[in-house]
């Protein structure tokens, strides 16, 4: 019953687009997963169309899956205007991939890479090539599984309970798949880290295996180490905003472009700041990680010193390293400019890199909804929507003269019907608006 009625509101739509992933299941098997998304009477729906056993996972065997899907629901494949799946190459492939057979077929089916996982793919790549921030990571998750042992960690609810933290602070696990989610791990370590480091002291002179593995973790919690926690703390923060608006069902394509490109320009603003005023951000967070470093007894940076050299290695063992040796025998990092030459606009750019770099396919086409959208500058502009009509084949004569005509019967209708849209889709969504354009059709 439920999948006849998902057919009879598919009937009456004119568009849809299709959301399709693939995984296993308990035994093992791959199965393909089929959403449907469209419009009805004013109201977005999301539709989950099945599962498909998938014995072969080639590209074309993926998409004739996804046909027979759409087949049996006898769902028209000419309908769909967009197509969203993972960046599998197998699905994201511009010559042989499943969004490029899809466009031999649909020519007007947009591919879309998920935008949620684009942006959490930006975080896993700035926290695996970048060494001081991978470094940064891997002490995290191991203070983590530190803590996690039976005993230490009724030790580390004892210390909190002692100094009266309300309420006790758990410390979280670094996420592999969910990157944006290691914002909590951050959150919870910055929050806990007192007690934390009361903790590795206690063991470090208890008689016990773990007390040489408290001192070495002690000894990684340095300056520079607190900094990254303040500096992760901040734009995982800023990105886990924008992340949990596009993880919303009622996300839309013109807002999530606006925030996109608020974010790179965020970015490019931190990245750009003074850092002699005291109100820059890198300011700020120097000032919280040297507080923070005094309040526990940490040796902050040496504003005279620029650098502490590693020790080299010898020649006689250079040739059983198989790396490469700058990285082993780089400066550690002990003044103010050097931490924000190489910690801070490292990360910085690095991100602000793969934020343009991951969202600049299809960006012309796809900006051009972002011009639907009231909060946009150039909100109707014709230039600016012009791409996105040519793609769909409309006619630009008719777009032009209904552009020029719109924002004034907005206005002439809120006052009319004594109404206020708080988005201009409440308008065009109306009912009465939907009578309007009939009868304008009509005449």
């Amino acid at each position: 019953m439920i999948h006849n009625q998902i057919i009879d509101e598919l009937e009456k739509c004119l568009y849809f687009s299709i959301i399709v992933d693939e995984t296993q299941d308990i035994t093992k098997v791959e199965q393909l997963s089929v959403i449907l998304r469209y419009y009805l009477d004013g109201i977005v729906y999301e539709r989950f169309m099945g599962f498909k056993a998938a014995q072969s996972l080639t590209a074309s065997s993926l998409f004739q899956y996804i046909k027979e899907i759409l087949s049996t629901s006898n769902v028209d494949i000419l309908k769909c205007v967009a197509q969203t799946y993972d960046g599998a190459s197998v699905m994201s492939g511009k010559n042989n991939g499943v969004q490029a057979l899809f466009r031999q077929e649909v020519p007007n089916a947009i591919y879309v890479h998920c935008y949620n996982h684009r942006l959490n793919l930006v975080i896993s790549d700035v926290c695996k090539n970048i060494p001081s921030v991978k470094m940064f990571f891997d002490i995290v998750e191991n203070l983590y599984v530190f803590v996690s042992g039976s005993a230490t960690h009724a030790k580390f609810i004892e210390i909190q309970t002692t100094m009266k933290y309300r309420p006790v602070v758990e410390l979280k696990k670094i996420c592999l798949t969910r990157w944006t989610a290691q914002v909590f791990a951050c959150l919870a370590l910055k929050k806990a880290l007192t007690p934390l480091l009361v903790l590795l002291n206690k063991l470090m002179f208890e008689k016990g295996d773990r007390a040489a593995e408290a001192k070495g973790l002690l000894h990684l919690i340095d300056f520079e180490f607190v900094f990254n926690l303040i500096m992760f703390c901040d734009i995982l923060q800023i990105l886990k905003t924008v992340s949990d608006y596009l993880q919303n069902v009622k996300a839309e394509m013109a807002q999530s472009l606006i925030l996109i490109s608020s974010i790179i320009t965020t970015f490019k603003i931190m990245r750009t700041d003074e850092a002699e005023k005291n109100s820059s951000n890198f300011n700020k967070m120097y000032v919280e990680a040297t507080n923070i470093c005094k309040e526990n007894d940490i040796s902050t940076q040496n504003e005279h010193s620029t650098k502490k050299r590693i020790k080299k290695i010898p020649d006689k063992f250079k040739q059983f390293i198989f790396t490469e040796l700058s990285s082993l025998e780089t400066n550690l990092i002990t003044s103010k400019n050097g931490l924000r030459q190489h910690v801070y606009i490292p990360a910085l750019d690095y991100i602000i890199k793969e934020l343009e770099r991951r969202f600049t396919d299809n960006y012309g086409l796809l900006a051009s909804i972002s011009y639907l959208h009231p909060q946009h500058e150039q909100f109707l502009c014709y230039e600016q929507l012009k791409p996105l009509a040519a793609h769909y084949n409309l006619d630009l004569d008719n777009l032009r003269a209904e552009l020029k005509i719109l924002p004034a019967t907005i206005i002439k209708y809120q006052i009319h019907f004594n109404v206020k849209f708080s988005l201009r889709k409440d308008f065009f969504m109306s009912p009465t608006f939907e009578k309007l354009h009939e009868e304008s059709d009509d005449k």
